[in-house]
């Protein structure tokens, strides 16, 4: 009996290589992904609404032009309450309307957006906004990370390790900074 055998060339095998690859890397890296429902106001800025071990509501309006993730003081002092926040400097930021602007920078131990998603040691600056602002700081951590429009979704594919219900649970009180 005489069997007959195929050779494929290289490139053929090159090709199935990484169409194999790729799949497997694109399905595992959107198995992974945490996506967020977003909140548009009316004229069309997007909202990130995230909830605490309490349930106590934060806002976070998405914002890919500022550098900084910025806490407004009610909830840097929430915040402060529940972990070990530590002042790292000063900074001079520069403002949407072109002032500029002296701020406090401090360092979150954990900033959670989800119980599968949270992102350790962010640097926050504290301001006196009626918004907190999730800018680059945090969003480029999560990179690749996708906005869409329809539905208004925020899609992130970094977040630091899964973090633990019981990590989300309140820890002892602190004095406010």
């Amino acid at each position: 009996m005489k069997i007959h055998t195929k050779r494929l060339s290289i490139s053929t095998l090159l090709t199935i290589f990484i169409a194999v690859f790729t799949g497997n890397v694109l399905s595992s890296s959107v198995a992974n992904a945490n996506s967020f429902s977003l909140t548009s106001s009316s004229g069309g800025t997007l909202y990130l609404q995230s909830f605490d071990a309490d349930k106590r509501e934060f806002n976070y309006l998405i914002d890919t032009g500022s550098s900084l993730t910025i806490l407004n003081k009610a909830t840097f002092k929430v915040f402060a309450a529940q972990q070990n926040v530590t002042e790292e400097g000063v900074v001079i930021a520069k403002l949407a309307n072109g002032k500029k602007h002296k701020v406090k920078l401090y360092i979150i131990p954990t900033l959670a957006l989800s119980a599968d998603c949270h992102f350790d040691n962010v640097k926050v600056a504290v301001m006196d906004n009626q918004h907190n602002i999730l800018g680059m700081e945090v969003l480029g951590r999560a990179a690749p990370f996708g906005i869409q429009m329809s539905p208004p979704t925020l899609t992130l594919h970094q977040c630091d390790d899964d973090i633990s219900s019981e990590l989300l649970a309140k820890s002892p009180a602190k004095p406010a900074l």
